[in-house]
């Protein structure tokens, strides 16, 4: 039940959207004269919005208020150069910022200058996520995947989360930890690698207790006593 309803709170907003509150004529006016690329939609109640930058090319199309981007929207954001697209926001909006529940998707170069695709979903204030997160980035040159789900503050991770890191050679490589941050700096100190946090272990439990099926496990949790794991 959790599972559908933490599904239905992230793809509702994004589904079933219509800006259905009225939507004054003074608002309507702001939107097209934001700039000559400035359109609003009287079917759909929507501003769209195109702005051309030193590096990119940005692209709004949602709610509008006086203030600009206002209630659900999506953003875009490419290359000036190449027209590839770099990111993508789908969610809440106030005065322009992201504000509320949304979903951003960035694809960026590292330090190494390796491609990396980082998805962020998590309730944002003034274009920073606050409270809970979930985050995943993926390298495309590597196909290593690493995955937070923890919390925030300020746009920085900070406090206790779950940390997994999976390898691209193989989908059997996870490591998990119970990770402690701090101003979005991993304290290694205070954190430790989880073995029933990791999947395999939850799936190997549950096929053996339930369905008599046998349990292996990687040789660094070959020390788990299996038949002593119990609900308690």
């Amino acid at each position: 039940m959790l599972k559908k309803l933490t599904l239905l709170i992230l793809f509702i907003p994004v589904l079933s959207y219509s800006q259905t509150t009225e939507v004054t004529n003074d608002v309507k006016s702001h939107c097209k004269g934001f700039n000559d690329t400035a359109f609003w939609s009287e079917e759909e109640s929507l501003c769209t919005v195109s702005v051309k930058g030193d590096k990119t090319v940005f692209h709004y199309v949602g709610g509008w208020s006086l203030k600009g981007a206002n209630g659900y929207g999506q953003f875009y954001e490419y290359n000036v150069d190449s027209g590839m697209l770099m990111a993508v926001y789908k969610g809440q909006f106030k005065n322009s910022m992201f504000n509320g529940l949304g979903r951003l998707e960035e694809t960026y170069d590292n330090s190494q200058g390796e491609s990396i695709t980082r998805v962020t979903i998590g309730n944002w204030s003034d274009d920073k996520v606050t409270g809970l997160m979930y985050q995943k980035s993926i390298n495309n040159l590597t196909q290593e995947e690493v995955v937070y789900f923890g919390n925030v503050k300020e746009g920085l991770k900070h406090g206790s989360s779950v940390l997994e890191f999976l390898d691209g050679d193989s989908a059997k490589n996870k490591t998990v930890y119970i990770a402690n941050f701090v101003n979005n700096v991993w304290d290694d100190d205070n954190s430790n690698e989880s073995v029933l946090f990791h999947d395999d272990t939850v799936h190997g439990w549950v096929q053996h207790k339930f369905f008599g099926q046998d349990v292996f496990l990687k040789e660094s949790h070959e020390d788990i006593a299996i038949d002593k794991i119990s609900y308690e």
